[in-house]
């Protein structure tokens, strides 16, 4: 399928951003957020059962979203849940610790170092045996990055992103039963790039939405072998703005720095501390007044102001997701299922 503009620009930044967003706010080590205590252990199961999700308090008060991962027979680590990252991550200490071999970079990729936030690596390595849950993984390779508490010692060791969760067609993320539900065992990575523009005829996967859901958000999902981000179009005062790439791993949905002031004339409110990927400081957050995500309405509420990758123009993060209690992301037909039941 052939891609237009607007959507080719974004997709060709895959290869530079591995993960396009992962804004998140509060104190100390990635937005204050201790990774409470899990299941340790790498047994995987036949079919795809229900993943755990742990959260460092409660979903509602924007906590996120972690799974258990092991890494050739290791572990089991937290990772971060995070469709908005493009790409799975896997912290460098962890990646040294166990001795992951390095790879070159796959064809799709620029040569250019990958983008994380305000951090970069042109760094690969394989995993041969990994797997989410119980869930086995397909052999790949994955980025490595130093990232700010990151690690094997009971910090966050890495992120699963849309390239892995996008490989099970679609996944449903239920911040009240604190699970994470795939519809189809991994299927292989496409062979080239693609898009899908979502239709809101589309019908919801029976296994996952299991009652009549709140709305159904359409997105951009855009692929290729190695990366994939799910993108919706976000309104402000009736001016449509996009993409804004859908992030489980953001605390708190943004705006991008270049945009922010064409996009939202509502007033300052408090600034958050800053930590997105490798950055320090703080970040000023604005009110986003009535919005709409995909012409779905949201509560008005402050947006951070962040300096985005990959030329996205906003995030939804999961304090608007977390709102719906559970939400379906389809990379099959480009719909978010919102209140899934």
């Amino acid at each position: 399928m052939r891609l237009g503009g607007r959507a080719a620009g974004v997709l060709a930044a895959l290869g530079l951003a591995v993960v396009a967003s992962s804004c998140s706010s509060g104190p100390g080590p990635y937005g204050g957020v201790s990774v409470p205590p899990f299941r340790a252990g790498c047994g995987v199961a036949r079919g795809t059962p229900p993943v755990p999700l742990y959260f460092s308090g409660a979903p509602e008060a924007h906590s996120l979203p972690f799974v258990s991962v092991c890494l050739d027979g290791h572990g089991a680590y937290p990772f971060l849940l995070d469709s908005g990252a493009s790409a799975s991550v896997v912290d460098v200490a962890l990646a040294d610790e166990l001795g992951l071999p390095a790879v070159s970079p796959p064809k799709s990729q620029s040569p250019s170092p990958a983008v994380l936030g305000c951090l970069s690596t042109a760094r690969r390595v394989s995993v041969q045996r990994w797997s989410v849950g119980a869930i086995p993984l397909a052999p790949q390779s994955v980025a490595v990055a130093d990232l700010p508490g990151f690690g094997p010692s009971g910090a966050p060791a890495g992120v699963l992103g849309g390239d892995v969760l996008s490989r099970f067609g679609a996944v449903r993320v239920d911040f009240r039963a604190a699970r994470m539900t795939v519809l189809a065992p991994e299927a292989a990575a496409p062979a080239h790039p693609s898009i899908v523009i979502g239709s809101a005829s589309s019908p919801p996967p029976p296994l996952l939405v299991t009652s009549t859901p709140k709305a159904a958000a359409t997105l951009e999902v855009l692929r290729s072998p190695d990366y994939a981000l799910a993108t919706a179009t976000a309104s402000f005062g009736g001016t449509r703005h996009a993409p804004f790439v859908v992030s489980t791993g953001a605390r708190l949905s943004a705006v991008s720095t270049s945009a922010s002031r064409s996009t939202l004339s509502g007033r300052s409110a408090a600034s958050v501390d800053d930590v997105d990927v490798g950055c320090e400081g703080a970040t000023a957050t604005l009110e986003s007044g009535p919005w709409t995500v995909s012409s779905v309405p949201q509560v008005p509420q402050p947006l951070a102001v962040e300096s985005l990758a990959g030329g996205a123009v906003g995030v939804v993060g999961s304090d608007v997701l977390a709102r719906f209690g559970a939400v379906v992301l389809d990379y099959r037909t480009g719909v978010l299922w919102l209140g899934s039941g």
